[in-house]
């Protein structure tokens, strides 16, 4: 086989593909028929995926968005949609993690482990199922941009570094904590020899010149609105109650080891009882790319935390949550079996890992159908399948077909904008976002939580007078819709609802 063959179809990849493949199907298929609602996440992107613009919300870059919005433009709003998305990005995450760890081990089962390995992560082999969406497409663009460093460390050639350009075009525009993966990356190639040349060679300047390119709009989109960003900056990383430097520091440090501990289990406490030599100093070398490939994944980590730790010290940075680790901690199994495989495999343990893989990922399927059937106690609020479709549904058959959707919560307004693909939803707590009007006079429909009374809320009547025109909307006009949550048959989600006709004040 030529070289070229290999790196495009590498020995393996047949096995690999098929036990991808078939992952992403189970839970893509469990996904469209244990519940028709829209994730915590979703219900976000579901009402910002109306329009292209440069921005949306400031706390996030755009790019997932962009994408949304085109498959909303081909295949129509609907959790279908949304999860064919999500499977996507989590079918690209490990197909980069396998190519890449076919450049790292030698062992081609220990290649097949390793790229499944961060299904016992729980935010990986659980929660990626429950929420994300620009972690799982921050998780994929750190996984082709590690790909891509490899290939052109490997070669040094203009399609590599097109490539790795791309990466990191891609990866600044999905999440906000990409640039510390790729400093990590760079700074480590930095101190290898093997990797120093390239990345010293004037094609460097050509693949963080397109990297920035792309993000240029979004980019003047964020400086416009900076204000905005410090704001979220402010509230999402730090505490909420005023510590003098060393409470900060201290309650920075501490949950960042924390917050890094949580996000490796249980996959650590298997890695460890499973593969102890990995924990041990390593007793021989292993000539060519394992051995300074570890040594490159060593400095990583070093720099990343070293910039996560400037942060604490010098940004004011007090607050790690464990779900905010992917960019920083996906890559740990890749280095953790680097130290395995060079410190050699013992009989039985690739065979007890794959036992417990294979069972852990067969558990979270079984364990999510029978959670859709029992609901509480499996899930707290069970709001994954809260009967929003069911409530749309009653909705339209009292009388609303389109127009202007407002509501008052993001869960609403995100399951509206699937059940209602023909019109546009403004939300209350993203008024800041505009759809674009519709070319017709439409319906109004106003809804609501019905447990804040039965007249609209304050803050969407608000939005109703600024955003529409509409001034007076009496009680007496509130109907109520009412169904159980399948999953919690002990609970019933109650909206209230104004429906005013076409062509009042701006309904469109």
């Amino acid at each position: 086989m030529s070289d070229y063959l290999k790196v495009v179809w590498p020995p393996g990849r047949g096995l690999f593909l098929i036990l991808l493949l078939g992952y992403v199907a189970l839970f893509f298929f469990l996904r469209l028929t244990l519940s028709g609602t829209a994730g915590t996440d979703d219900v976000e992107q579901a009402i910002f995926a109306q329009n292209f613009d440069w921005g949306y919300n400031p706390g996030q870059p755009p790019f997932y968005t962009w994408v949304l919005y085109g498959l909303f433009e081909l295949f129509g709003p609907g959790v279908h949609t949304l999860s064919l998305l999500r499977y996507s990005l989590i079918f690209l995450t490990f197909f980069f993690l396998f190519l890449s760890l076919r450049h790292l081990l030698f062992e081609p089962r220990l290649v097949l482990l390793a790229s499944f390995s961060p299904l016992l992560i729980y935010y990986v082999g659980w929660g990626a199922h429950m929420g994300f969406t620009h972690t799982a497409l921050l998780s994929a663009s750190c996984m082709a941009t590690f790909y891509a460093f490899l290939r052109l460390v490997e070669g040094g050639s203009w399609p590599a570094y097109l490539g790795f350009g791309l990466a990191l075009g891609v990866g600044m525009m999905s999440k906000y904590s990409f640039p510390i993966f790729a400093l990590g990356l760079i700074g480590a190639g930095l101190i290898q020899e093997k990797s120093r040349q390239h990345l010293l060679s004037i094609r460097l300047f050509v693949s963080l010149g397109l990297a920035l390119s792309l993000n240029l709009p979004p980019v003047l989109w964020i400086i416009d609105g900076f204000d905005s960003f410090q704001a979220i900056f402010h509230r999402g990383m730090r505490v909420g109650v005023e510590v003098n430097y060393l409470q900060q520091v201290w309650a920075g440090l501490s949950r960042l080891v924390m917050a890094s501990i949580e996000f490796l289990m249980p996959l650590l406490v298997f890695l460890v009882l499973i593969f102890p030599q990995g924990i041990r100093p390593p007793t021989k070398r292993v000539d060519g790319a394992a051995f300074d490939c570890e040594r490159l994944l060593g400095h990583f980590f070093i720099i990343v935390y070293a910039l996560l730790a400037f942060g604490v010290l010098f940004a004011g940075i007090s607050f790690f949550q464990a779900r905010w680790m992917h960019p920083f901690l996906l890559l740990f199994p890749a280095f953790y079996f680097l130290r395995v495989e060079r410190a050699g495999l013992k009989p039985g343990q690739e065979r007890r890992f794959a036992g417990i893989l294979v069972a852990l990922t067969l558990l979270a399927a079984v364990f999510w159908v029978v959670q859709a059937k029992i609901g509480a106690p499996l899930c707290k609020k069970c709001r994954f399948y809260e009967p929003y479709p069911v409530l749309a549904q009653s909705i339209a058959e009292a009388g609303f077909v389109k127009g202007t959707i407002v509501s008052a919560d993001e869960h609403i307004g995100g399951n509206f904008r699937l059940a209602f693909p023909d019109s546009r939803v403004i939300n209350v707590p993203y008024a800041y976002y505009s759809p674009p009007e519709n070319q017709v006079a439409g319906q109004c429909l106003y809804v609501w939580n019905a447990r804040e009374g039965l007249a609209p809320p304050a803050p969407l009547v608000q939005v109703l007078s600024e955003k529409l025109g509409v001034t007076a909307l009496p009680a007496s006009m509130t109907r109520i819709v009412e169904a159980q949550n399948p999953a919690a048959r002990d609970r019933t989600l109650r909206l209230a609802f104004v429906l005013l006709p076409s062509g009042e004040g701006q309904c469109r």
